[in-house]
């Protein structure tokens, strides 16, 4: 700890957060300048807050025993720490979830992660604050006049309102240097009159609960000064007795600059989510004509075994590379957000046979051994079958790659309680004691040698446990050290048992419909994905006909009259979505259905496509299976049957990734 000249009496901090790393590391970064008494647990800070003195408490939001909300209100609720400075640190962001941490009687919010920089900047206001607040009321006590010294030389914009009628008594030189009014042009006058606050029903109100007697927590507000600039100020504000009139003291804090700078970052956040979907689409277009060429060769049915294999390396490796975009884009999704569940009845078996499904081409590639133990009676589950599928996958994707070859995993589901409970264990490589609180978080591995050879990102954890969460369960990790193996344990609400079948029941039964061949006009500027494509349909019995260009597509659509029409969204001069449009004007196209091939699969290509009038949006690289069930749905709705209805396309879930 560093004495400061200018303040040789370091502030004594409170801090209290269950989390070790994140405590242990505002721990260092406030040693630096304070005393810090650090604890894991909101009970004893309580205790140690009434037994000695503290300048400011930090504290989580989210804790065992005693929460940081409920803290705070044992705090405000004791004369001895009802004002003690309190900032809540939360992993809860938004407007709403710090309007609530202040509404509860917090100083401040913080939201993790936070800069050291934000972080110390807003300790330092608080504790200065503090300060000036105890020297302001120890000068009032002892005599006004000195009192107005510490107002006059405080480095914050403070000023002294009449709570009568609501005129300021006293500004001091830090108003003054904020607002551009001289402490003339100031006395005497509302800050209304003044035309501070620009919204002033927000200072109403607030006036008026203070006038009232409440405690009023700091809030942000915007302020225009006297060249008519606005800022943003976070308020502070205190009833107090001067020569018996009662007055509010109020101090302002600038953070303009930081608000700036949050701005700022939101546009680079946006960016990055520009750069993210433009990396997708870029990664997914080659993908496609890769992911078709397998395809085409797996159809040809090669006898040589050399063939055989290497169809097989490319299948997997693009396989992996198209979880690798996928998991990406989720991650980033569900940071923000922006992912909905869509739940439904489901019964276990379903979703742990399509994990293995999926996850068995990786399994089988490393020889391992898995062994999967389920009930024997169904279990049923609320939840959304995609990501479920996609939950377990991840998990036996992780022991799969984590568990040298012919390695064993366990699968085992049980019910317990209310409660389904997943297990998958390995004999793997096992997780250090260090980073097993950690593995759920963001690009964090077990192995980070220079060699990657287990390869992946490190974000397949995190969307485990965020998709869990989703479905309001628990997600937890267990090791005994390197080499010893791992096992993560998933716990998820369960549903009472309704004796349905599930529903896939209906549709695994579901023969395939008999082949006819359908006239598929296909747009595609890549020429290798174009030629990979149509060859792949030929090979299926359909007549395609190819296009490059959206010109080029509405002279072929003229005259080879389609009965489906497969287009790409980047087309060079007039796009995917204009040429849509172009189609459904001409009465020979108006029902013919129209399927947008793309990279791009956030919600808002999918909603213009809608609008632009395709029928679906797939996006690349396309399964097999996926498009010859969609086809069957074409055959379907330009064929109908008297029970069917047209133009009622199928497309099957459970690989949709853009959910």
């Amino acid at each position: 700890m560093k004495i400061d000249p200018r303040n040789p009496c370091p502030a004594r901090i409170l801090l209290v957060d269950d989390d070790a790393g994140m405590r242990e590391h505002v721990r260092r970064l406030l040693l630096q300048e304070h005393e810090v008494v650090a604890l894991s647990d909101g009970a004893a800070a309580l205790q140690a807050a009434r037994e000695q003195p503290f300048d400011l408490v930090l504290s989580a939001v989210a804790m065992p025993r005693l929460g940081g909300v409920e803290l705070l209100a044992e705090l405000r609720s004791d004369e001895r720490t009802k004002t003690l400075p309190v900032i809540l640190l939360s992993a809860r962001a938004g407007e709403e979830a710090e309007v609530e941490g202040l509404e509860a009687g917090a100083d401040d919010y913080l939201v993790k992660p936070f800069s050291a920089k934000v972080l110390l900047a807003r300790v330092g206001a608080h504790l200065r604050l503090q300060r000036e607040r105890r020297a302001a009321q120890a000068a009032l006590r002892e005599s006004e006049a000195k009192f107005s010294i510490a107002f006059g030389q405080s480095p914050l914009a403070l000023t002294i309102t009449s709570v009568d009628d609501g005129r300021l008594v006293e500004v001091n030189e830090g108003f003054v240097r904020l607002s551009g009014y001289t402490r003339e042009e100031a006395l005497g006058r509302t800050p209304e009159e003044l035309g501070l606050w620009v919204e002033p029903e927000a200072r109403a109100e607030r006036f008026a609960r203070l006038r009232a007697g409440e405690r009023v927590p700091n809030i942000e507000a915007r302020f225009r000064v006297k060249t008519g600039e606005e800022l943003t100020g976070v308020i502070g504000s205190a009833l107090v007795e001067i020569n018996a009139r009662l007055c509010v003291l109020s101090s302002v804090i600038d953070i303009t600059e930081r608000k700036q700078m949050e701005e700022a970052l939101k546009e680079a956040d946006r960016r990055k989510d520009e750069f993210l979907a433009m990396l997708a689409h870029e990664l997914r277009n080659p993908l496609a004509p890769i992911r078709n060429a397998a395809q085409v060769l797996k159809l040809l049915a090669p006898a040589d075994a050399r063939q055989q294999w290497a169809r097989e390396v490319i299948e997997r490796q693009t396989q992996h590379l198209t979880r690798l975009v996928d998991d990406l884009l989720d991650v980033s999704r569900i940071t923000r957000g922006k992912v909905t569940l869509a739940c439904e009845p489901l019964e276990l078996s379903t979703v742990i046979r399509r994990a293995v499904e999926a996850s068995r081409p990786l399994i089988d590639a490393r020889r391992h051994q898995l062994t999967v133990a389920l009930p024997p009676e169904p279990v049923p589950l609320e939840g959304d079958l995609t990501r479920l599928v996609q939950v377990v996958g991840n998990l036996l994707n992780n022991a799969a790659k984590f568990t040298d070859e012919g390695g064993h995993i366990q699968l085992a589901a049980a019910q317990d309680s209310g409660e389904v409970v997943l297990r998958v264990c390995d004999n793997g490589i096992g997780v250090h004691a260090d980073l097993l609180p950690h593995v759920f978080d963001l690009f964090t591995q077990a192995d980070r040698s220079l060699d990657r050879s287990q390869g992946g990102l490190g974000i397949g954890l995190t969307l485990v446990r965020h998709l869990v969460e989703l479905h309001g369960g628990q997600v937890e990790a267990r090791s005994e050290g390197p080499g010893r193996g791992s096992e993560f344990i998933v716990r998820l609400p369960a549903a009472p048992a309704t004796g349905a079948a599930g529903p896939e029941a209906a549709s695994d039964e579901r023969a395939p419909s008999a082949s006819r061949a359908l006239k598929i006009l296909l747009v595609e500027d890549n020429v290798d994905s174009a030629e990979m494509m149509a060859f792949f349909l030929k090979l299926r019995g359909h007549e395609v006909r190819t296009a490059h260009n959206g010109p080029a597509a509405l002279e072929a659509a003229r005259t080879f009259e389609p009965q489906a029409v497969l287009c790409d969204i980047g087309l060079p001069g007039m796009n995917g979505y204009e040429l849509a449009v172009r189609l459904r004007e001409q009465p020979a196209f108006q029902r013919t259905p129209l399927i947008a091939l793309t990279g791009y699969g956030q919600e808002e290509a999918r909603h213009r496509s809608k609008e632009a009038g395709f029928d679906c949006h797939l996006v690349k690289p396309i399964e097999p299976d996926a498009l010859d069930a969609l086809l069957d749905s074409l055959r379907d709705a330009v064929m109908p049957t008297e029970s069917a209805s047209p133009r009622t396309l199928d497309v099957p879930r459970s690989r949709d990734r853009n959910r």
